[in-house]
């Protein structure tokens, strides 16, 4: 698995149009999880986080280790 470290300007360039395309869907998100979100996507990574219900959107991949690993 790659960790994935996104620079201010990637995130910059790529959230604000990915929080106007949630709009537009009806979805909003907070602006500092459609800047993950949209470096998430631009890249093809999937999201890993408890903190799943934010990321939940479509063309987005999330993955909640603490539900999805359940024994």
């Amino acid at each position: 698995m790659d960790v994935f470290s996104a620079s201010m300007l990637q995130s910059r360039m790529f959230g604000p149009e990915q929080q106007r395309e949630l709009e537009r869907a009806g979805r909003r998100m907070p602006i500092e999880d459609s800047y993950i979100a949209a470096t998430a996507r631009r890249y093809n990574h999937t999201i890993v986080t408890g903190n799943d219900k934010h990321f939940r959107r479509p063309g987005i991949r999330v993955f909640n280790p603490f539900e999805e690993l359940q024994p």
